[in-house]
């Protein structure tokens, strides 16, 4: 049986920007988290909105908050306080921007029924050329919705920021990270979709000025058949380079955010050999630890 590939929205953007980067995070095993208060407090504020939607409970989403936000990384002058989390959280809620939709209800792959929120899927590839490895596509969903009237699907990404971006449009209408989804959905209510809406809820995390903003796009078979064009690409740059022994290291991403890569101090080695002696382990696709699907969806690219 041949070992598992997954891949991610945030895998792929790592492939994009650092291979090297790539292949540590997936053959080379190193027991180092990284927290920031970006993440955490998204994290967090992710949480306690799904609360929210789930039971509409403005005092259950407020306790949700309270025990997920990252206490022990708020320090220094992050604009990310706790009052400021609740302040935005408040805003998430009295804006109110799903008011139109419900949310909508998953059946699991043993036959529970959950509520759609914080949905994880896997997508198994079956590939059209000879891989070293079995692919599988995997992530989460924010929250699926249905319209209350219309028989519309809208699943919904959280964002959480400190400041607006430049321009929201260039930086949602064609971000693939959604076009997965569709997929998801199409299982969900067993019907083949002509199309689907994605909705970005961006949140600007602040103390004075919270402000939440929805930004809607609809997505089509086409667009979905693209994203599948799109992985299929990326998948045969992995095989070609695990067949080439070189995953390319890009020096130019070795700080980002004025961070260094905690892969640093061993990109060094230059062949698999030294790199096991460097890093102390033995070169082996990972296991997902803790991932759970709530169903397998089967696409085969071969035929």
């Amino acid at each position: 049986m041949k070992p598992r590939l997954y891949l991610s929205h945030s895998s792929i953007q790592t492939l994009q920007s650092c291979p090297r980067k790539f292949e540590f995070n997936k053959f080379y095993q190193l027991d180092e988290r990284e927290e920031t208060m970006a993440t955490e407090c998204g994290k967090a504020l992710h949480e306690a909105y799904q609360e929210y939607l789930s039971s509409g409970d403005v005092q259950a989403a407020d306790k949700k908050l309270l025990l997920a936000y990252p206490y022990q990384l708020s320090i220094g002058e992050d604009t990310r306080t706790l009052e400021a989390c609740y302040a935005t959280l408040d805003a998430m809620i009295a804006n109110n921007h799903l008011r139109d939709y419900e949310l909508a209800t998953v059946v699991t792959a043993d036959g529970k029924e959950m509520p759609a929120i914080e949905v994880p899927f896997e997508i198994r590839l079956e590939l059209p050329f000879d891989a070293p490895f079995d692919v599988s596509y995997i992530g989460y969903i924010d929250a699926i919705m249905r319209h209350k009237v219309q028989a519309k699907y809208l699943v919904v990404d959280i964002k959480t920021t400190t400041s607006v971006p430049f321009n929201r449009e260039a930086k949602y209408k064609f971000s693939n990270q959604c076009l997965p989804y569709g997929l998801v959905v199409e299982h969900i209510v067993n019907e083949n979709l002509k199309d689907f809406d994605v909705a970005y809820l961006e949140a600007v995390i602040s103390l004075a000025n919270p402000t939440v903003d929805k930004f809607v796009y609809r997505k089509t078979k086409e667009d979905v058949a693209s994203w599948i064009r799109g992985l299929l690409i990326w998948v045969h740059s992995i095989v070609q380079m695990e067949m080439l022994g070189t995953y390319v290291r890009n020096g130019g991403n070795c700080t980002v955010f004025r961070k260094t890569c905690k892969y640093f101090r061993f990109c060094e080695a230059n062949s698999r050999t030294a790199t096991e002696a460097l890093m102390e382990c033995e070169r082996m696709l990972r296991p997902r630890e803790g991932f759970e699907p709530a169903f397998t969806i089967n696409v085969n690219l071969a035929s």
